[in-house]
């Protein structure tokens, strides 16, 4: 009817049957009205195994103690899923989350910069918002389908709040919230992706030692510091 060429078909035919199983829409939890009636204890040991990963992959959440961990887990995080095209966040809006990446390719843009970052999966965004008030600098936008995973950043230091007035020692994590601030904001152009590099692991090894919950060698933390390194190609 619109007079699309043979061509353009067979390229649109190629792309459903290479990319269709990320074209899919992912449910999440909330989709499943079932969830809603699933004992409390249940659906908080499901949130932990959705999202604890990609907590016990950050230099510092890692060494979060179990409880705290489980009531972010619970309370602070979702998934989300993007169709290509979407705008994730916008220049000018006020971050309210962290973002990880699941799946699926996103580029960022800077009016400065004339071609985007590339973000793929792996790639912590938005960290900042954690540590302080923040105003995204640049556009998200998603190049293909893909799921993120959210920590609302207001839930995030109620939970921290409640967990020092209930006697949980979390000097650590604000000891590398503090170093990492100063050091992003010490950098001459301000950007939303983080680069986390050999400096940014010596903080993390540096303030956290005292609030780990497993003890580990230098050579497992390391290992793990390695595995959340960015993963942005310029």
């Amino acid at each position: 009817e619109n007079k699309i060429s043979s061509g353009v078909g067979n390229s649109m035919v190629r792309f459903a049957r290479t990319h269709g199983s990320k074209l899919r829409v992912k449910m999440t939890d909330a989709d499943i009205p079932i969830f809603k009636d699933l004992p409390l204890h249940v659906r908080v040991q499901l949130h932990r195994q959705i999202y604890a990963p990609v907590l016990r992959a950050h230099p510092a959440l890692c060494s979060l103690k179990d409880i705290t961990m489980d009531s972010i887990c619970h309370l602070a995080c979702t998934n989300t899923h993007y169709l290509a095209g979407q705008t994730i966040f916008e220049k000018g809006d006020v971050a309210y989350r962290m973002i990880h990446v699941r799946s699926g390719e996103l580029s960022y843009y800077q009016t400065w910069r004339r071609e985007p970052w590339s973000v793929s999966a792996g790639t912590t965004v938005s960290e900042v918002a954690l540590w302080r008030r923040w105003t995204h600098v640049g556009w998200l936008i998603a190049r293909t389908s893909n799921e993120v995973t959210s920590i609302d950043c207001a839930r995030f230091n109620d939970i921290m709040a409640e967990s020092v007035h209930h006697g949980v020692d979390i000097s650590g994590i604000r000891g590398y919230a503090r170093l990492l601030t100063a050091y992003f904001e010490s950098k001459p152009a301000l950007t939303d992706l983080w680069t986390y590099d050999a400096h940014i692991g010596s903080m993390a090894e540096r303030t956290l030692p005292t609030v780990v919950q497993h003890s580990e060698s230098r050579e497992i933390r390391k290992s793990r510091f390695s595995r959340h390194t960015t993963r942005l190609t310029r």
